[in-house]
C-alpha cells in the first residue's frame, strides 16, 4: 500500500468515526423546553390534523402553546423551577405516549390520564424518604417509585395495607373502596350513596361527590361538570361539545374540540373554545 493510499485510507476512518459519533449523540446538544413542545405538538398533529381539517401549522401552534402552559402547570409552586426541573431525560417517554394516545380512533379519560402523568414526569424531582429533605407538595417532586403522601408532605415509598389496617408511614394508602383517615391514620369505608361527602370524604368509587353529596354517577349524553360525573361506558365530559358525557375525544371535521384545541377551520363559521390537554 502506497504512502497517498494509507493517508486517504485514515481520512476515511477519522470522517466516518466522527460522523457515527455525531449521529448518536444528537451532535452533542441537550434537548431544550421549547425543543420538547415542539415536537410534543409535531407528533399529536400528525396523528390529529388531519381527521380534523386542520393545517399543521395551526395545529402546532395550538399544541405548542398547550405544552408550555402545561409546562407552567407543572412548575407553579414558586420553588418548583428547583423541585420540579425540566428532565430532558425522561422527554422521550412523553413524546413516544403522546405518539401512541393521539393515534387513537377514540380518546379516552384514561387515555389522558396516563399521558400527562408520563409527561409530568419530563418535570419532576428526585426527592426520597431517605433525603433530608424529603418534603413535598406533589407525587412529581418524588422519586418515581415513591408518592408525596398529601397527611405527612413528604415523600414516602408507595405501599398498599389491608382494609381496616393502619395507614401511619409515609406512602401507605388503602384498598379500593377505603380511604386513609383520623388520628392515629387508618384504612375507613368510602362513604356511601345519599351520605355527606367532601374533599376529604370521599364517595365510593362507582360514586361521584355531588352538592355535597355521593350520588350515581350519570349516563351517555347527561350533563356533566367534569369526568367523574359519567359512568365507566361513557367517562368523558366533553365540555367542548355541550358539557355531555360521552365515550371520549374523537377528531373529526367540526368537532369543537378541534377547533379549540388544534387549530381546526370551523365549518360553521363559529369559534371554539380555546384549550387542550
Amino acid at each position: 500500500m502506497t504512502i497517498s493510499t494509507m493517508l486517504n485510507f485514515k481520512a476515511v476512518i477519522v470522517f466516518v468515526a466522527a460522523l457515527a459519533a455525531g449521529c448518536g449523540s444528537g451532535g452533542g446538544t441537550t434537548m431544550t423546553q421549547s425543543d420538547f413542545c415542539a415536537k410534543k405538538a409535531e407528533n399529536e398533529c400528525k396523528a390529529v390534523a388531519d381527521r380534523c381539517l386542520a393545517s399543521a401549522s395551526a395545529c402546532e401552534a395550538k399544541r405548542v402553546k398547550a405544552c408550555n402552559d402545561f409546562a407552567a402547570a407543572q412548575q407553579a409552586a414558586p420553588s418548583s423551577a428547583v423541585t420540579r426541573p425540566f428532565r430532558p431525560d425522561l422527554a422521550k417517554a412523553c413524546l413516544d405516549k403522546a405518539t401512541e394516545v393521539y393515534a387513537k380512533a377514540t380518546i379516552t379519560p384514561a387515555d389522558l390520564a396516563a399521558l400527562n402523568d408520563v409527561c409530568a414526569r419530563v418535570f419532576s424531582g428526585k426527592k426520597k424518604s431517605t433525603d433530608p429533605d424529603k418534603t413535598c407538595s406533589s407525587n412529581y417532586e418524588c422519586e418515581a417509585s415513591q408518592i408525596c403522601d398529601t397527611g405527612f408532605m413528604t415523600c414516602g415509598p408507595k405501599r398498599t395495607v389491608s382494609a381496616g389496617a393502619g395507614c401511619n408511614n409515609p406512602g401507605e394508602i388503602c384498598p379500593t373502596g377505603q380511604y386513609c383517615t383520623g388520628s392515629p391514620r387508618e384504612c375507613m369505608p368510602k362513604i356511601a350513596a345519599g351520605e355527606t361527602c367532601d374533599d376529604t370524604s370521599p364517595c365510593l368509587e362507582a360514586l361521584r361527590c355531588s352538592a355535597g353529596t355521593c350520588a350515581e354517577r350519570v349516563d351517555f349524553a347527561a350533563s356533566c361538570t367534569s369526568n367523574d360525573d359519567c359512568l365507566p361506558a361513557h367517562p368523558y365530559c366533553d365540555t367542548y361539545n355541550g358539557s355531555v358525557c360521552t365515550a371520549g375525544f374523537t377528531p373529526s371535521t367540526g368537532n369543537a374540540e378541534c377547533i379549540g384545541a388544534f387549530g381546526a377551520v370551523s365549518t360553521s363559521g363559529g369559534g371554539g373554545a380555546d384549550g387542550g390537554v
